[in-house]
C-alpha cells in the first residue's frame, strides 16, 4: 500500500504518524478491527486496544471529510490522538469530533480491503519528497 500524507492540513497528527513510523512503532502491530466494506483499524501494540506510544496529542480535525481511501487518526474519549488509525473503504462520518484525516491511500486500497484481524503490520516506511 502507498499513501500520501497531508502535513499542511494536519501537521501535528501527520507529524506524529511520521515520527512513530520512522521509529518503528507500528512494526508488528495487529490489525485491530475490520468492518468489511467500511474500514480497517490498526496502530496499537496489543489486540485488546492497549499499548499506545506513551503519549497523546490534542485531536484537531483537518476539516477534510472521510472519503474512500482516507487515512484517519482516531480520537479517543478524551479528544486526543496517539497512534491508532483507520483506512476508510467508503465515505464515513467521524466517530468522534477529533478524528483527523492525515492523508489518503493512493495505491493498494484493494490490498487494504483484504485485511483481517489475523493480520499484522510488517512496518511503515516514510519516503519524503
Amino acid at each position: 500500500m502507498k499513501a500520501e500524507l497531508n502535513t499542511k492540513k494536519a501537521p501535528i497528527s501527520a507529524g506524529s504518524f511520521v515520527f512513530l513510523s520512522k521509529n518503528n512503532y507500528y512494526q508488528d502491530t495487529p490489525v485491530l478491527q475490520v468492518e468489511q466494506g467500511k474500514l480497517a483499524e490498526a496502530g496499537i501494540r496489543n489486540a485488546d486496544g492497549a499499548g499506545g506510544p506513551g503519549y497523546s496529542i490534542p485531536a484537531r480535525e483537518s476539516g477534510d471529510p472521510i472519503r474512500i481511501g482516507s487515512l484517519v487518526m482516531v480520537a479517543d474519549d478524551s479528544n486526543t490522538v496517539a497512534s491508532r488509525f483507520r483506512i476508510a473503504f467508503t465515505d464515513l462520518e467521524p466517530t468522534r469530533p477529533g478524528d483527523t484525516v492525515i492523508g489518503r491511500v493512493i495505491d493498494g486500497l484493494d490490498i487494504a480491503r483484504q485485511l483481517t484481524t489475523s493480520d499484522r503490520i510488517i512496518g511503515i516506511r516514510i519516503v519524503e519528497q
